[in-house]
């Protein structure tokens, strides 16, 4: 059983949830909805609010990183550290999809 600082947060990946539905809704009514009707028009709104969800996204990583930060004690905090770690989880994949695609 996990400690309760270790535990997930789990209004925080129904919200990540509810924002990767509405980015799925902004591409979906940029191609099928027509706001000529109420229900178009219903639909097109809800694709709208979609607009917001990468903005959620960003706000819930820096929500988590601090939180975790906060749980491992503000001594522990080492920038170099971080972004060293973040760097070698990132860069190997990057440079994988860039060798690929362009």
């Amino acid at each position: 059983m996990q400690s309760k600082s270790s535990q997930p947060l789990p209004w925080v990946d129904a919200i990540k949830g509810f924002a990767i539905i509405g980015v799925m809704l902004v591409h979906l009514t940029e191609r099928i909805a027509e706001p000529e009707n109420v229900a178009g028009r219903i639909f097109h709104f809800l694709g709208m609010l979609g607009d917001h969800a990468p903005g959620v996204f960003i706000l819930l990583s820096g929500f988590g990183l601090t939180l975790s930060g906060l749980r491992k004690g503000i001594k522990s905090y080492e920038p170099t550290n971080f972004y060293l770690k973040r760097l070698v989880k990132i860069l190997p994949l990057y440079m994988v999809i860039y060798l690929l695609f362009v």
